[in-house]
């Protein structure tokens, strides 16, 4: 078997705050996973389970308190950052707010003009920019300004930066919130083609359905940890009772699972004990 695209292993992060960083919050515990080349993972878990910091450590935007990471098959902190920024032009991270990576000055063929020169040596910039924006439907709207673009249209503007970029693992963080159902299936769509020629993907998604769609397999987490992964053809096994109450909430599962009463009360009692420090985390937001 191939090596993994992506390979995380115990990695652990503490947020600190208030007076002299005396509050701590664990927001990643011991987590470990792997994403081999042309596989879709999904990563689900309720806001707050660490998700997002799970996918800043992933893109090497953040450094772990503790733990390994392999990207590519590099491991990040033993890079230079000239080394850095050649390996970030094969993994890419996808937003979840589509705006935060859109120069707001810049049309959007300007946007993707200046990928070409980051990425390509050569003179066909234009004729890769016009490719990318006919498969994304957008060449009507090259000349438009990010402000005057909607929400499922800046997002087309990332995938296109990704087909220019082709790179080999793919980080997308809640990349469909705000888009109805048939805008979200036409996007994952699109930012799936990749896997044709071997492209890796992270979907980090509170969107089950969505998730269930798309991936190979899935990684469950909560309060920090992965509590269980699995592949999609196991969906209606036996689960995790925190799992289990994912899936019935999101309808794909009938509520089987005695265990969850129980669990329920266990989380509710652990979320109030840990309350007062969660609430002065400095989590990202997902």
């Amino acid at each position: 078997m191939s090596s993994p695209a992506l390979q995380l292993h115990d990695i652990r992060v503490t947020y600190r705050s208030g007076w002299l960083n005396k509050t701590t919050h664990t927001a990643v515990n011991g987590v470990s996973l792997s994403i081999h080349p042309g596989e879709v993972l999904g990563l689900i878990g309720e806001s707050g389970s660490g998700k997002s910091t799970l996918a800043y450590v992933s893109a090497a935007l953040l450094t772990p308190d503790a733990g390994t990471v392999s990207i590519l098959g590099k491991n990040p902190k033993s890079l230079s950052q000239r080394q850095l920024r050649s390996l970030r032009k094969d993994f890419q991270l996808v937003f979840q707010d589509p705006s935060s990576a859109l120069n707001p000055g810049q049309t959007i063929y300007e946007i993707l003009h200046d990928v070409c020169k980051l990425a390509f040596a050569g003179n066909d910039a234009q004729d890769r920019i016009k490719k990318v924006l006919n498969e994304v439907g957008l060449t009507h709207r090259q000349h438009a300004m990010p402000a005057h673009l909607s929400g499922g249209e800046k997002r087309r503007v990332a995938v296109a930066r990704l087909r220019l970029l082709s790179p080999k693992l793919i980080l997308a963080d809640e990349p469909t919130t705000g888009l109805d159902a048939a805008l979200k299936a036409d996007l994952i769509d699109l930012i799936l083609e990749g896997r044709e020629q071997g492209c890796s993907y992270l979907l980090i998604s509170h969107d089950l359905p969505l998730v269930a769609y798309a991936a190979d397999r899935i990684a469950v987490m909560h309060q920090g940890q992965i509590v269980e992964q699995f592949n999609i053809d196991e969906m209606h096994a036996t689960h995790h009772p925190y799992t289990t109450q994912l899936l019935v909430n999101a309808g794909l599962q009938h509520s089987t699972n005695s265990k969850i009463a129980g669990f329920n009360k266990i989380n509710q009692t652990t979320t109030t004990t840990e309350s007062s420090s969660i609430s002065h985390s400095t989590e990202p937001q997902q």
